[in-house]
C-alpha cells in the first residue's frame, strides 16, 4: 500500500471528524481490510487512531478491534486526566497559588468531543517563586511522586498513572521569556481566583512556539495543526491580535507556513513545494518526531561540526538538562563529564549507535534539502 495514499485518506478522515462533515466517497471506497491495517498504523503513529475510529464508526463502517480499543482508551485517558486536572485546580486554589493549565487540557474545549484531544501529560505553569509551594501541593496533596527534575520543569506521576509536568519557564531564549511574560501579563481568571488561561490569541502563539521547538527535534505531529485550525475558527478569535503576539515572539514566518499547512489539510487551502516538504516531515515524524528526523535536522546544520556539537552540547542546552548550571556555570566541566558517563548506559549507547548509522546514510542532497526547508520556514537552529 502506498504511504502517500494512506496518509491522504488519514488526513481526510481527520478533517471530516473535526469539521463535522461527511466522509468523502472516494475515501470510503478505499477502506478495505488491508487498507485499514495501514490506516491504523499511521493514525496510531500520530496518536489519532481514536479520531479515525470516532468518525468511521459514526459513518457506520465496521472497524478492526484495534481502532475500537484506541477510542475506548482515549475516553479513559480523558476521564482520568480530567479528574486529576480538577484536583490540581482545587488544591492550587486552596493554597492560593496562581497557575496556568497548558496545552491539551485547555484546547480540548474547541473539539467536537473533548476526549478527541488526547494528552500525555497535564502541564501546569507557575511562577518561579511559587515552585516550592507547587511541588508540595503536587507531592503532599495530590500524592504524586517526582520522576525527573529538569531545568525548567519537573515531571511527576500520580497514583492513577497520570504524568504532571510542572513548568516555571518556557525556555531560555529571549522569545521564550517574552512569551512567559505575555502569559503572566494577559492571563485571564477562569478557574476561581488563581486558575488562569491564556487568551485564545496568545494560546495560538504558544502553540506555534511549541510546534517550532518540536519541529527542531524531528517533528511535531498532526495534532497541533488540528489545534491551530479549531482555535483560529473559534468564535471571538481575533486574528490581528494573534499576529501581534506571533511577531513579538519572532515566529511570524514559521506561523505563515503552519497556518498554510493547517488550511491545506483541514480547510481546502492551496499547497506549494514548501508545504509539500513540510507535510512530508510532519507525517514522517509522528507525535514527537523520530530519532531519524532529529538526526537529519542536526546533520543539516552547515555552520558547525556535527560530532563536535553532539559531544560538547551548547551551554544553553546543558542548562536545560542540569538546573544548577543556571546559578553555577563553573560546574560545566563536571556536568559535561556526568553527561558523557550517562551516555555509556545500555539504552543510550544503542540510541547513539543508531544515530550514527542514520547520520552516515544521509546524502548531501537530503541534508541540503532539509537545511533549505528549515531556513525557508524561518526556524533558527
Amino acid at each position: 500500500m502506498q504511504i502517500k495514499q494512506v496518509s491522504q485518506a488519514f488526513i481526510s478522515i481527520v478533517k471530516s471528524a473535526i469539521n463535522g462533515t461527511k466522509l468523502l466517497k472516494s475515501v470510503r471506497e478505499q477502506l478495505t481490510d488491508e487498507f485499514l491495517v495501514d490506516l491504523f498504523k499511521i493514525s496510531n503513529f500520530h496518536d489519532l487512531a481514536h479520531i479515525v475510529s470516532y468518525k468511521l464508526t459514526k459513518e457506520g463502517i465496521a472497524l478492526p478491534e484495534s481502532f475500537i480499543k484506541k477510542e475506548n482508551l482515549a475516553k479513559y485517558r480523558f476521564g482520568i486526566h480530567d479528574f486529576e486536572t480538577e484536583r490540581i485546580k482545587s488544591e492550587f486554589e486552596e493554597e492560593k497559588v496562581a497557575y496556568f493549565i497548558l496545552k491539551g487540557a485547555t484546547i480540548r474545549s474547541v473539539y467536537p468531543e473533548q476526549y478527541l484531544r488526547t494528552s500525555c501529560d497535564i502541564d501546569v505553569l507557575v511562577k518561579k517563586e511559587d515552585v516550592k509551594k507547587a511541588e508540595e501541593i503536587i507531592i503532599k496533596k495530590i500524592g504524586a511522586k517526582l520522576l525527573e527534575e529538569k531545568q525548567h520543569d519537573n515531571l511527576y506521576q500520580t497514583e492513577s498513572g497520570v504524568n504532571i509536568e510542572l513548568h516555571f519557564s518556557l525556555g531560555y531564549t529571549e522569545n521564550a521569556k517574552k512569551l512567559l511574560n505575555l502569559a503572566w501579563k494577559s492571563g485571564e481568571k477562569v478557574f476561581g481566583e488563581y486558575g488562569l488561561k491564556m487568551p485564545d490569541e496568545l494560546l495560538n502563539a504558544y502553540l506555534i512556539f511549541h510546534m517550532a521547538n518540536h519541529f527542531k527535534g524531528g517533528g511535531c505531529g498532526v495534532k497541533v495543526f488540528m489545534d491551530l485550525h479549531l482555535l483560529r475558527k473559534n468564535k471571538g478569535f481575533n486574528a490581528k491580535t494573534g499576529e501581534e503576539y506571533i511577531k513579538e515572539i519572532g515566529l511570524d514566518k514559521f506561523s505563515e507556513y503552519a497556518y498554510a499547512l493547517a488550511d491545506y489539510w483541514f480547510n481546502g487551502g492551496e499547497s506549494n513545494q514548501t508545504i509539500t516538504e513540510m507535510e512530508k516531515f510532519v507525517i514522517g515524524g509522528g507525535v514527537y518526531g523520530t530519532l531519524q528526523q532529529k538526526t537529519q535536522v542536526e546533520s543539516s546544520k552547515t555552520d558547525s561540526n556535527y560530532y563536535k556539537r553532539r559531544i560538547f552540547l551548547p551551554f544553553s542546552e546543558m542548562k536545560s538538562r542540569y538546573r544548577k548550571l543556571e546559578k553555577y556555570p563553573i560546574l560545566l566541566p563536571y556536568y559535561t563529564l556526568k553527561r558523557w558517563f550517562s551516555l555509556l548506559s545500555g539504552r543510550k549507547r544503542k540510541v547513539i549507535k543508531q544515530e550514527i548509522k542514520y547520520k552516515k546514510n544521509f546524502t548531501d542532497d537530503k541534508l541540503q534539502q532539509t537545511d533549505a526547508l528549515l531556513k525557508e520556514l524561518g526556524i533558527n537552529l
